[in-house]
């Protein structure tokens, strides 16, 4: 994901549920994920939960995520590097 202000995070979402955020090598949250009403719900650890709901994919495959509260993020996936 890259953010307004250019910073470039990871979030990796597991079947089981659960996801975790990365910047670079250092991990700054972990939780639980689900879709409600159409968007991808966060909740941290401790924290609240976020929905963000997402564009239609561009033509390079990225898409703006939009959370509740406004932030806007641009996000591409990554590419599976284990196959």
């Amino acid at each position: 994901m890259t953010w307004a202000d250019g910073t470039v995070t990871s979030t990796t979402i597991n079947a089981d549920g659960t996801y975790i955020d990365m910047m670079g090598e250092d991990e700054t949250a972990r939780g639980t994920w689900e879709v409600k009403d159409g968007k991808s719900c966060l909740t941290p650890e401790g924290g609240a939960e976020l929905c963000w709901t997402d564009s239609e994919p561009a033509a390079d495959g990225s898409w703006t995520a939009t959370a509740d509260d406004g932030t806007t993020v641009t996000v591409a996936k990554a590419s599976n590097a284990t196959g």
